[in-house]
């Protein structure tokens, strides 16, 4: 929490100061005032000559940013100064001490202790014109030593507040002055370093006309810095613009007037003796000051602008900011004396401190849009603690621990920014952590996954580890930490026994643990459903999971991770022994409640010094309460209100402007898309097709899920379209670790669940990028067969494919249209060969046909012959009949001559082939 500590001193130290003090929250009224004549500081009336005493002996060092009076005589001895100056800065640590401690200012100080808790960011500002009052460290009061946030500022009895102009980014004037033996080119650099979101103006050893002219600038600005030689004469200060000129803040008067009526928020002197000048420039009312009490060496004045944009410019606060950069001086007291007494803050009360953001710059995002929050954003983690807890105990007593949740809901988050950061801070265990999507190839995937984390023993741990290969591999690992010949070898051969042996994986995890007996393996299986949607193996799977149980019912100082879709519980579970072995395993991931959101929501934003107006954390909690699956919606909203935030605000007004959570993300992918060309928009709705993974096995699920394509499958023509799709945060871009081949998938399945024109190009596409799913899982197994002919397509499947490939081969890989081609070569081979065939059998079929017709030809003659020949010998035979009939007849044997003449008629009427001219002759002969 942030609070403000107001300590009004009114008096001398001749007489005392009468004290009165406010303390509250940081931007309200306070909680409590007390202002009584018995709050007092005594007279002290030495404390301002014991000051003076030690700040001549720290003005006798040398190499400081002031510039010396004529008068002044600098051969001194510098021996024993060092010494002497720090004696004389513990007598005024005593004596300031011993002054603070007066009964009469006691009440104070337990008020501070009532209100404040040490956890507290605190702007302690002291109200005095005292002016030596402000030359005393006040940061070694005592009080300070419970509040290790707190920082003291200094403020006049009068303010006056002046209305901020926006600018659409940072300006910042920096003057370079007077270098004479000092390096104010270092400053510029340092500046440059840490501001460069910031628009910065340098003028390098000014006139004084050059530099009120820029004072004037219409633009304005919110950071005036000065660089150079620079002294208090009295009680006004005066800067060294080059070898002749000098001025005093009152002769730049109206200059900065203007720049404060422009929205100056922060005057930074990196000069000495600046309280001269913080006094003049504080009548001006410029809101903010950091100055030096004192002559400031090059290096200490280096080493304090260095940390303070260091801080400043990644969303400390600017009393955050000070008081970090301040104590970092302490390190170098040993050669610069008193180095962490010198930079004071000035301040106006009527102004709040600027931060880097609501001065207009926009640092580091601290949400994370549609991506999970991974280990390295673990400190913008919040919301999850509870959830967080419990597995880290979870995974502390169990072998296997499954986060299950919707889509969503925020799995891979709680264990890679909740889960991985607690156990690597568990200094009681050496936990070994590694980390794998499944993706088609589990067991590749997995076998990369172990050894590249694991190789030569190297962990986060730093721990080495031995390896001594498992039996049933071919290969023996050498120790740690000598490399091994080939690393690719010994994954191909791991990844080979997961895929033939069930307990390949716990051989390999038993090597470890046995090798390093201290440390804990735990492997995080994330995204445990694309081992149902991309792996298309069945017997692939099963034995990839019986690896994965097997490890975890045998190895002792072994976790298994999962993440997993609440959908996709049922596919799990549909084998037995894995789904036995969930019985007990299971952390179910439920909706975030409205306190959880609140921190998800405020607390990033917080790390940052940003706030979020009045009941817009509400109006984000509406949206999302009772929709889980929306966080990621909701990540990406607030991403949208950070990049839109004005003056460290998320309004509400940027809120309605990205029309809200429920249609920022589908607006921002409109908005995107919309920008394109015609041709453009062909090109984007034939990628984002491919990146929808059409669900080819009879899996219930709630949506459909995305799908990781390779550059080849989106077309090369298409990757400078997926380049800009990935800065405008739709994909995400990456490279195989192995093959060099880049990928590209949707950021976020809530893009596919929430923008209506992806859903509509998959309505009219689904029927195509269904079959083309097909197609790839036939090209997977004609590539495991070794490209076998056998594998390529034919019939009803070639014909859909010759279909296809004829109105979308613009939307194909060149494998794919390869794969068809082939089979359609093989096809047309095929009814080459088949015609070829039939010809042949013509040929002979023809061929034997003539044949059968000659040699039927001459049978037939020869018949004919022969049964003409026969017809002859019949008829003679009936002639010679005829011819003894008629002898008997002659002889008068009428009777034997007639039953002679029977067997010649019935011969004659059996002669069918007989001619009926013959017939007819041998009948008249006969009657």
């Amino acid at each position: 929490m942030k609070k403000l500590v107001v300590l009004k001193l009114d008096g001398s130290f001749d007489q005392g100061f009468r004290v009165s003090l406010e303390i509250g929250e940081d931007g309200s009224l306070p909680d409590v005032e007390l202002s009584d004549n018995e709050f007092r500081l005594p007279p002290l009336a030495t404390l301002p000559n014991i000051y003076q005493d030690w700040s001549k002996i720290y003005r006798s060092l040398d190499g400081h940013r002031i510039k010396p009076k004529k008068e002044q005589i600098f051969h001194v001895k510098f021996q024993s100064l060092k010494q002497e100056c720090h004696e004389k800065a513990e007598i005024i640590k005593q004596s300031l001490m011993s002054w603070l401690q007066a009964d009469s200012f006691r009440l104070i100080k337990e008020q501070c202790l009532t209100q404040l808790t040490p956890g507290d960011e605190v702007r302690v500002i002291i109200r005095t014109t005292e002016p030596q009052l402000r030359k005393l460290p006040w940061h070694l009061w005592y009080l300070f030593e419970s509040y290790p946030d707190a920082e003291v500022a200094f403020s006049s009895l009068s303010s006056q507040r002046f209305q901020r102009s926006d600018r659409p980014n940072i300006r910042i004037l920096i003057i370079l002055g007077n270098s004479e033996g000092i390096n104010v080119a270092e400053d510029e650099k340092l500046l440059k370093e840490y501001c460069q979101k910031a628009e910065t103006v340098v003028l390098v050893e000014p006139t004084p006309a050059e530099l009120n002219a820029h004072l004037w600038d219409d633009k304005g600005w919110d950071i005036l810095f000065f660089s150079g030689h620079s002294r208090t004469e009295s009680t006004k200060g005066r800067i060294f613009l080059n070898g002749t000129d000098s001025l005093t803040m009152d002769e730049l008067r109206y200059g900065l007037q203007t720049a404060v009526r422009g929205g100056l928020q922060l005057a930074f002197f990196n000069s000495c003796d600046g309280l001269g000048i913080a006094a003049e420039l504080e009548s001006l009312h410029i809101p903010q000051i950091i100055v030096m009490r004192e002559p400031v060496p090059d290096t200490v004045a280096h080493q304090f602008l260095k940390n303070f944009f260091k801080e400043f410019t990644t969303g400390k606060s600017l009393y955050q900011s000070v008081n970090i950069a301040r104590k970092k001086l302490q390190g170098l007291e040993k050669d610069y004396p008193c180095a962490s007494w010198l930079p004071v803050i000035v301040q106006n009360l009527l102004e709040m401190p600027p931060t880097w953001q609501n001065l207009g710059a926009i640092s580091h995002c601290p949400y994370q849009g549609l991506a999970a929050f991974r280990e390295e954003d673990a400190p913008y983690f919040y919301g999850r603690e509870g959830v967080t807890q419990k597995l880290v105990v979870a995974v502390k007593q169990k072998h296997l621990v499954a986060v299950v949740g919707a889509s969503g809901s925020g799995k891979s988050s709680v264990v890679f920014a909740g889960l991985v950061p607690q156990l690597k801070r568990d200094k009681k265990h050496d936990w070994l952590i590694v980390s794998f999507r499944p993706g088609n190839n589990p067991s590749e995937s997995l076998a990369i996954a172990l050894y590249r984390k694991l190789e030569n023993g190297k962990e986060a741990t730093g721990d080495e580890v031995k390896f001594s290969h498992s039996p049933t591999l071919p290969l023996s690992l050498p120790p740690a930490p000598f490399p091994l010949p080939n690393p690719r070898l010994v994954e191909l051969e791991l990844e080979v026994e997961l895929k033939e042996s069930a307990y390949a994986l716990q051989n390999f995890i038993e090597s470890i643990t046995t090798a390093s007996p201290k440390s804990h393996l735990v492997v995080i299986a994330d995204q445990f459903e694309e081992l149902y949607t991309l792996c298309h193996d069945t017997k692939e799977r099963k034995i990839f999971l019986d690896n994965l149980l097997n490890a975890v019912e045998n190895v002792p100082r072994f976790t298994l991770v999962l993440t997993l879709r609440a959908d996709f519980f049922g596919e799990v579970l549909s084998y037995r022994p894995f789904a036995d072995a969930l019985q007990d395993a299971q952390l179910n991931l439920s909706p975030m409640n409205t306190q959880e959101l609140a921190a998800a929501i405020e607390k990033p934003a917080h790390s940052f010094n940003v706030q979020l107006e009045p009941g817009l954390t509400q109006r984000l909690i509406d949206a999302v309460l009772h929709s889980p699956n929306h966080l990621p919606l909701l990540e990406f909203t607030l991403t949208q209100l950070w990049h839109k935030q004005r003056h460290g605000w998320l309004t509400h007004q940027a809120y309605t402007d990205i029309g809200g959570v429920e249609t920022a993300l589908a607006n921002h992918a409109e908005a995107i898309y919309a920008q394109l060309s015609v041709t453009d928009k062909e090109r984007v709705q034939q990628i984002f097709i491919q990146l929808v993974q059409p669900i080819i096995q009879p899996i219930e699920i709630s949506a459909d899920i995305r799908r990781l394509a390779t550059r080849e499958e989106v077309g090369e023509d298409n990757w400078e379209i997926v380049a800009r799709l990935a800065d405008a945060r739709l994909v995400v871009t990456n490279r195989h670790e192995i093959t060099k081949i880049e990928t590209v998938e949707i950021i976020h399945e809530a893009l596919i669940n929430n923008w209506r024109r992806l859903k509509q190009w998959m309505r009219v596409d689904g029927e195509f990028r269904l079959w083309q799913e097909q197609l790839r899982a036939a090209i997977r197994q004609w590539e495991n067969s070794d490209q076998d002919a056998g594998a390529l397509l034919r019939g009803k499947p070639l014909i859909d494919a010759e279909e296809w490939l004829l109105y979308r081969s613009n939307q194909m890989s060149a494998t794919e249209q390869t794969f068809i081609n082939l089979s359609l070569e093989l096809r047309e081979r095929d009814e080459q060969e088949k015609n070829a065939d039939r010809q042949r059998i013509f040929i002979g079929l023809t061929g034997g046909l003539v044949v059968s017709l000659l040699l039927t030809s001459v049978a037939l003659l020869q018949w004919q012959q022969a049964e003409s020949q026969r017809q002859q010998a019949q008829v003679s035979e009936l002639k010679s009949l005829n011819l003894s009939a008629k002898v008997l007849l002659n002889s008068g044997n009428e009777v034997e001559s007639l039953v002679s003449l029977i067997p010649v008629i019935k011969k004659l009427q059996q002669l069918q082939s007989l001619d009926f001219k013959t017939k007819t002759s041998l009948l008249t002969s006969t009657l």
